[in-house]
């Protein structure tokens, strides 16, 4: 992970020691594997968990169906949000997610994040490499010089916006959006503009288009983990 922006929230994954053999989840039939419909993620996943499994696994079919049989495993596409919930649940034995999805549906420490206390039959086995960080970054219509400026926000992460000005002991008012965040800051909400929003960017591209300045230091830097359900490793 790149160390040239100094990031406000301190994170580290727990990876638990492998207790199992890589030959036998490879020799394992039957999986369920949980996948992303499209975009960065989706790629990571399909080549990651190929290595891992020692077997093909296709991209999501073009007839529009969310559920494949491949060979004797399982393949289910969903939304980050969901993937993290049917690991958790049992549903699916294994996928690649984002830690920021981990902290924002209720598993964040796993990534020493303190947040709701949901129970855990998630461990994390192995974290992976991007080409660039992935950031969590406030940004705003002028450049920011003071943080108590900000009173009002909109982000797609509320978790981890609210464990961030918890950081600075300041109140603030959270709006939860989903998609289109950079659009937010030309909008009022109950009266009041929006000062700020939080979201993800790598290349700063999709900020800079909407007039955004990014704040001095990051947020947070995300990457993506392989998660496994206990039970499921337990069984290898």
């Amino acid at each position: 992970m790149s160390k040239e922006s100094r990031t406000i929230i301190s994170i580290k994954a727990k990876i638990e020691p492998p207790f199992f053999r890589k030959e036998d989840m490879r020799g394992k039939k039957g999986i369920t594997i949980a996948l992303q419909k499209s975009g960065e993620l989706s790629n990571i996943a399909l080549i990651t968990l190929s290595q891992i499994l020692n077997r093909s696994i296709p991209k999501e079919p073009n007839d529009r169906k969310f559920f494949v049989k491949n060979g004797d495993d399982n393949l289910v596409f969903a939304r980050n949000s969901d993937i993290v919930h049917l690991v958790n649940s049992g549903a699916a034995d294994i996928a690649v997610i984002g830690i920021d999805r981990l902290i924002e549906e209720g598993f964040g420490h796993l990534v020493g994040i303190q947040t709701q206390n949901i129970d855990t039959n998630i461990l994390i086995i192995k974290c992976l490499e991007t080409l660039q960080p992935w950031r969590i970054v406030l940004a705003t219509k002028q450049k920011l010089l003071d943080l108590r400026q900000i009173s009002q926000i909109a982000t797609s992460y509320p978790i981890i916006a609210q464990v961030f000005f918890n950081t600075l002991s300041q109140d603030i008012n959270l709006i939860s959006v989903n998609g289109s965040t950079e659009a937010m800051i030309n909008l009022k909400f109950n009266n009041a503009p929006i000062d700020a929003i939080i979201d993800l960017t790598v290349s700063g591209k999709t900020l800079k288009a909407n007039g955004l300045i990014p704040w001095k230091n990051d947020i947070l830097h995300i990457y993506p983990v392989v998660i496994a359900n206990k039970q499921f490793l337990q069984s290898l």
